[in-house]
């Protein structure tokens, strides 16, 4: 639905159908040009009028206009590769902002659920204080957390909206667009596993990666262009044939022009696609460090993410969880701690949300990696075909 609605993906759609346009009538002869000249002699002669028609005809000789026409199909294949760049920025853009709202979503839960279990607390612990059983400082701390919680259920209940409409955004639909969103895998797929040193990566990231596409695009744009200026220095030849009478005899006359380039010779626009040229291969070096310490990054990213999503999952909830349990036992057999167990849930509720804030940012790590290094070989970016 991205791909198809997307507001910014449509606009880019259009904008290539310019260089289509522009390829399709490009590279075309110069139109001729006629002529009709009419003299009359002011002097008394038997014939005073002489009227002269005349054709005139630019005929390229440089090989310069397929160079032009290589060069615009160029130029619309690399608007086409910018719309694949865009495409696939797009598409990882919505699994970004759907892995935010899916942790968004799972966090909620813990924090309603947490809320649910101080909620039922309170109003016994508040029984307790009024019996003299437990302090009410203590008691207060109960009403207390409950109170925080509903701040931060406010809280989280914005940051999902939030991300529900920049969702809808990105599919091209409306706010007020009712959809039942579900929620995505926090896994972090198999990009994980990718080694940013290793040459597979590097080779996957010359051969795929969007943005390093483009910038090859431009470079064979930029040397096309370079060809074109080399080849304007030989001009068009100038034909042209002319018919008339001159002193009531008929006669024909044919013109032959071509400039010579040894003063201005288009050697400006000769150096100036040089130097673009110049500049478009520095583009693709630079897109390419700039993919690979990209990748660097997510990766450090991701494997921080990493351990810790293990020391979480392994540690931190088994042992917040093993806290809760038997504080609620010891509470269940009648000797009431009631610091251990706001402790125990507190503790339960922050190890929940902070596996699910580790394994969101794993998931957009991996996410990053992915949009750097592009699709797999043979899977196509979008519906730009």
């Amino acid at each position: 639905m991205a791909l198809y609605f997307n507001a910014t993906l449509r606009r880019a759609r259009r904008e290539a159908g310019i260089a289509l346009a522009a390829s399709e009538n490009g590279g075309l002869w110069t139109d001729p040009t006629v002529s009709l000249e009419f003299t009359r002699i002011l002097q008394t002669v038997s014939n005073p009028n002489e009227l002269f028609g005349g054709f005139n005809l630019s005929i390229p000789i440089s090989g310069r206009l397929e160079i032009e026409k290589a060069r615009l199909g160029l130029e619309h294949a690399t608007a086409l590769a910018d719309v694949a760049r865009l495409e696939w920025s797009t598409r990882m853009e919505l699994r970004r902002t759907w892995t935010q709202w899916t942790a968004l979503r799972r966090q909620l839960d813990a924090v309603l659920q947490f809320s649910g279990f101080v909620s039922g607390v309170v109003a016994v612990v508040d029984a307790m204080a009024t019996t003299g059983e437990v302090a009410r400082i203590e008691a207060r701390l109960f009403r207390l957390e409950q109170m925080s919680a509903s701040v931060e259920v406010q809280r989280l209940e914005a940051q999902r909206r939030q991300a529900e409409l920049s969702i809808m955004r990105l599919l091209g639909l409306p706010p007020s667009f009712i959809a039942r969103l579900e929620p995505s895998d926090l896994s972090p797929g198999s990009t994980a596993a990718l080694d940013p040193d290793s040459e597979a990566v590097q080779r996957r990231i010359l051969d795929s990666s969007p943005s390093l596409l483009v910038a090859k695009a431009e470079y064979e744009v930029a040397e096309l262009r370079l060809k074109e200026e080399v080849a304007r220095q030989l001009p068009d030849l100038q034909v042209s044939p002319n018919y008339g009478t001159q002193n009531a005899e008929r006669q024909f006359l044919l013109g032959l022009a071509i400039p010579l380039p040894i003063l201005n010779g288009n050697r400006q626009a000769i150096a100036e696609a040089f130097a673009a040229r110049e500049a478009a291969r520095v583009d693709i070096e630079l897109e390419l460090e700039t993919a690979i310490a990209a990748v660097a990054f997510r990766h450090s990213e991701l494997r921080a993410a990493s351990m810790q999503r293990e020391i979480f999952a392994r540690d931190l909830v088994p042992l917040a969880e093993l806290q809760y349990s038997e504080a609620r036992e010891v509470a269940r057999l009648g000797e009431v701690n009631t610091l251990a167990l706001l402790e125990g849930l507190k503790r339960r509720k922050e190890a929940q949300t902070g596996l699910i804030a580790a394994q969101r940012d794993e998931a957009i790590a991996a996410i990053g990696i992915e949009e750097v290094v592009g699709a797999p070989a043979g899977q196509v970016a979008g519906g730009t075909r």
